[in-house]
């Protein structure tokens, strides 16, 4: 009995043994190997899994495209709308007929009319700056660059679509305070830094930094104001280009 209980508990506690599983039979050739098989079969969701997921991000991908033509499309003709109409008279219903897409597509890129107008002024503040930075990489000194970036003000602010935008419809559609803010963020900056260099380098009198460039930038602000208006704009656009070079030569006769 002693021989029979040894052999019963040998078995219970033996179930680990592979001799023992196959002599039992209780598990038929090649068990493992099916199990292993079944096993590894879910593996093959990931991968469908993934495939899913590169689909998705493709699609991702295409109508993230979609959106960006759509708000360039809706940018470009806002800007002709607000430079022949003015921010009073541009249309959204025009604005997204021209386009051929809904008011929905408009609103879902631009909160309303004073949103996208905003987006246009900034394009028109990173042109004008593109200009001036143009002019700039073509100078050999700072103080070439400071005139020259001067110059490329006046010549790209001129601009009639850039000038309404800018600086006729600019401050009034967004307050002063955000039109001040948008432009010391773009041209103004770039002012500033020039006078800077200039001021550093012995040209320009030891004068306080921001009043100056602001005062140089007002002047120059009211200046494209000027030309807009004038009989022959052309002819006040060199004038006033003329007068701010003289303004600054006078400025660095006394540094």
């Amino acid at each position: 009995m002693a021989k029979k209980h040894e052999k019963k508990k040998s078995a219970r506690s033996g179930k680990s043994s592979p001799g023992i599983r196959r002599k039992s039979g209780t598990k038929p050739a090649g068990a493992d190997k099916t199990a292993g098989a079944a096993k590894s079969a879910p593996a093959a969701k990931p991968a469908a899994a993934a495939g899913k997921s590169t689909a998705a991000s493709k699609t991702g991908r295409t109508k993230q495209e979609q959106r960006e033509a759509t708000r360039k499309l809706l940018l470009k003709i806002a800007r002709e709308e607000f430079h022949r109409q003015g921010f009073a008279g541009a249309a959204t219903e025009r604005i997204v007929e021209r386009a051929q897409v809904t008011r929905g597509a408009l609103y879902h890129q631009f909160k309303d009319k004073q949103d996208l107008f905003r987006a246009v002024f900034i394009e028109a503040q990173l042109e004008i700056v593109a200009a001036i930075g143009v002019a700039v990489e073509k100078s050999t000194d700072g103080w070439g660059a400071l005139v020259d970036g001067c110059r490329a003000f006046l010549a790209a602010a001129t601009a009639p679509d850039l000038q309404r935008i800018v600086l006729v419809d600019g401050p009034s559609v967004l307050g002063i305070n955000e039109w001040r803010r948008l432009d010391d963020e773009h041209s103004f900056q770039e002012l500033m830094i020039g006078v800077g260099e200039v001021m550093q380098a012995g040209l320009l009198p030891r004068l306080p930094l921001e009043p100056l460039a602001r005062m140089l930038s007002g002047a120059m602000n009211e200046a494209v104001l000027y030309c807009a208006g004038a009989a022959n704009p052309a002819r006040a656009v060199k004038e006033s280009q003329a007068t701010i070079v003289e303004l600054l030569e006078a400025l660095r006769a006394r540094a």
